[in-house]
């Protein structure tokens, strides 16, 4: 049986990670797509933003990297 304590506990994470994903979503929608991290100090400020909520919530690095909501790409050889 789940006391009213714990159902307060419950809707207080709950909310916390909802608007934690939004302020995420807030950070990626605002790096430009393709833009280069080590050029675009605003950029790179959002990703960083977005990898260390991640990292304070997905403990695993692999299955952060397999879940993150970014995808960083390596420069091309050719640049």
């Amino acid at each position: 049986m789940t006391t009213g304590r714990q159902r307060l506990q419950q809707r207080v994470v709950t909310r916390s990670l909802q608007d934690m994903y939004k302020r995420m979503i807030h950070f990626c929608n605002n790096i430009p797509e393709g833009a280069n991290l080590e050029e675009d100090d605003k950029a790179a400020d959002l990703a960083n933003n977005v990898w260390a909520i991640e990292e304070e919530w997905i403990l695993d690095p692999e299955l952060r990297e397999e879940l993150s909501l970014l995808q960083s790409m390596p420069p091309d050889e050719d640049d």
